[in-house]
C-alpha cells in the first residue's frame, strides 16, 4: 500500500514539474525544453523537427493533417512547409503571397529534416547535416518556374548572386554554380593535402561580388607559412 502511494505521488510530483518548466519527455526518454524551441525564432527548424519525430505538439492540437504539417511564416510575405510522407521521405511546399511551389519527394535523412539556414526576398535555403563533412543545401527558389536544388557537400553560398559553391564527384576540387541558370565553373587543384576525401584540404571559401575565395591546404605546407594556399577566381554565371 505504501509503495502504491509513493508511485502515486512521485506521478503527481514528476507531471507538475514538467508542466511548470515545459519539458516533455517521449516514448524513446527524449527530452524537450518546450518554451526554448518554441520561442526562439533561430529554432524553427529545430522546432520542426521536434514536431514531424512526435517529441512535441504543434501548438494546434485541433488543426487536421500529419503532425509535421506546420507552415514557418519567415516574414509577412515568405512562408515554407515540410510535409513527412511515412517515415522516409518528405516535400516542401514554399513561396510568397502570389506564389507557391512544390517539390519532389526527397528523402529523410539520418539527421533528421533540414533547417532553415538563410533566405532572401527570391530564394528560401534549408540545410543539414548528411554525415562526416557533409552538409545538405535545399535551395527553394521563388521565380518562375522554380524547382528545388540539393548540393551535397555544400561549402559556401551567396542567394543574392544565386550561386553555390559545393564538391562534385570526379576531378574538380571544388565547383560554383548558379542554381538558377544551372551554369557552373569547376576549379581544379592537383596540389592537395593528403586527406582521404578531397573536401577536407579546403579550409574555406567565400563567394561575394561575383568573386569566389578559394584557401586550401596544397601537398605539403609552404616554408615558414602556416597559413592554407589562395586563390581568387572571377565568376560570371548569370
Amino acid at each position: 500500500m505504501c509503495k502504491l502511494l509513493y508511485i502515486l505521488l512521485f506521478s503527481c510530483l514528476q507531471s507538475w514539474i514538467q508542466e511548470r518548466i515545459g519539458f516533455q519527455v517521449d516514448k524513446d526518454d527524449v527530452g524537450t525544453n518546450l518554451p526554448v524551441l518554441w520561442r526562439s525564432p533561430i529554432s524553427d527548424g529545430v522546432r520542426l523537427s521536434a514536431i514531424s519525430r512526435g517529441y512535441l505538439g504543434d501548438g494546434n492540437e485541433d488543426r487536421p493533417g500529419n503532425p509535421g504539417d506546420t507552415i514557418i511564416k519567415l516574414n509577412n510575405d515568405l512562408h515554407y512547409k515540410l510535409t513527412l510522407r511515412g517515415d522516409t521521405a518528405y516535400f516542401v511546399t514554399w513561396g510568397n503571397k502570389s506564389t507557391s511551389f512544390t517539390s519532389k519527394p526527397m528523402e529523410v535523412l539520418g539527421s533528421g529534416l533540414p533547417e532553415l539556414l538563410d533566405y532572401s526576398d527570391t530564394c528560401i535555403l534549408l540545410g543539414q547535416s548528411c554525415g562526416t563533412s557533409c552538409t545538405l543545401y535545399v535551395f527553394l527558389p521563388i521565380v518562375s518556374n522554380a524547382t528545388e536544388r540539393q548540393y551535397l557537400f555544400g561549402k559556401a553560398y551567396n542567394l543574392e548572386e544565386n550561386t553555390v559553391a559545393f564538391i562534385p564527384d570526379g576531378d574538380p576540387l571544388i565547383s560554383v554554380q548558379n542554381y538558377l541558370t544551372n551554369k557552373r565553373m569547376d576549379v581544379f587543384e592537383n596540389n592537395l593535402c593528403s586527406a582521404a576525401f578531397k573536401g577536407d584540404c579546403i579550409d574555406s571559401c567565400k563567394i561575394t561580388n561575383s568573386t569566389f575565395y578559394l584557401y586550401w591546404h596544397g601537398e605539403k605546407r609552404r616554408s615558414n607559412k602556416k597559413s592554407p594556399r589562395k586563390k581568387v577566381y572571377n565568376i560570371d554565371l548569370k
